[in-house]
């Protein structure tokens, strides 16, 4: 939960204008604190289920001497691929901001005039890859929480559920006339579970 306390004498003059960035940003805290617990599930387990699946994408070929992840995609593409393959067809990515900048950078134009290796493979008749990955086959998302080095390669549909208590959502104002105050609190019982234990991957993206 998340509130905000303004003297009666604010609360009568102020204009809804003035309370709406502050109303945003309890809104985008909540919205974090979301991401945190799920990524928390996911890369840990639940009760049911255990730890995410590791996996490494050196086993896919990738070289990381004196080389990140933007150079590898070869490796992330045979990953994907052979999870496929077996089965998971992964949709989702989340990483940090350090590894969305290497996916980014992965598939862009470095220098103006020259085309990048994969845009090279695409005119080619290859599959054209950009973000989200693979002609949006693939979502990367964001989560600051996740490992430096490592990524979550999941299926959306069949792995994350989450779960919202009934009436949990609560907005509420209280006046104190002791302290002159209002106060406003906004709380919400949120949790996580996942559907199937083996649709997702703990990715390590790094040497």
């Amino acid at each position: 939960g998340s509130g905000y306390e303004f003297t009666y004498e604010f609360n009568r003059r102020a204009s809804l204008d003035i309370i709406t960035p502050f109303a945003a940003r309890v809104a985008r805290r909540l919205e974090i604190s979301k991401v945190a617990a799920a990524t928390a599930v996911l890369v840990g387990g639940d009760i049911v289920n255990g730890p995410a699946t590791p996996a490494d994408l050196a086993t896919y070929g990738a070289d990381f001497v004196g080389k990140t992840l933007k150079d590898n995609y070869r490796a992330l593409a045979k990953f994907i691929m052979a999870k496929w393959k077996a089965g998971y067809p992964i949709d989702t990515i989340a990483c940090n901001f350090d590894l969305y900048v290497e996916m980014m950078f992965m598939f862009a134009q470095t220098n103006i005039g020259t085309a990048s290796d994969v845009q090279n493979l695409a005119a080619a008749g290859a599959p054209s890859i950009n973000l989200p990955v693979m002609n949006g086959a693939i979502n990367v998302v964001l989560s600051s929480t996740i490992a430096d080095g490592y990524f979550v390669a999941f299926v959306k549909s069949g792995t994350l559920e989450e779960l919202v208590e009934a009436g949990s959502i609560i907005a509420e104002s209280e006046r104190s006339i002791t302290t002159q105050v209002v106060t406003y609190v906004r709380s919400e019982n949120t949790g996580y579970k996942l559907s199937f234990g083996d649709t997702r991957f703990l990715v390590k993206a790094k040497a």
